[in-house]
């Protein structure tokens, strides 16, 4: 049981680590065009944004699967979860809501439900 609780919380490490590359080049792409295009436009700028925000939430989803805070974790990775879909485009987002998963499966018994 302990196995495989621990192979679950692995899994979905190994879920938010994809997800963090994935935001941090997806992060790259607005200054890439933003250079290449010689304009500054309203939409890279937020997209931007968007994308730096969805990576600092992924890493404190990150960082509360590797301590164990539960509580944490769960309300983290709602957010994550939404803004990773928009910031992030897509991918992000759907890794984080597959780590939730995974994780609920470890810790959901017995505890409250968000």
């Amino acid at each position: 049981m302990v196995l495989r609780s621990e192979r679950k919380i692995e899994r979905a490490l190994g879920f938010l680590r994809i997800a963090i590359i994935t935001n941090a080049i997806v992060a790259l792409i607005p200054p890439l065009l933003i250079f290449f295009l010689g304009r500054i436009d309203i939409v890279l700028l937020v997209l931007e944004l968007l994308s730096i925000i969805s990576l600092i939430l992924i890493v404190v989803v990150k960082r509360a699967v590797e301590d164990y805070a539960f509580d944490t974790f769960m309300w983290s990775s709602i957010l994550a979860t939404i803004v990773g879909v928009i910031g992030g485009l897509i991918l992000p987002g759907i890794l984080v809501y597959l780590a939730r998963v995974k994780i609920k499966e470890v810790f959901g018994k017995g505890r409250k439900k968000y």
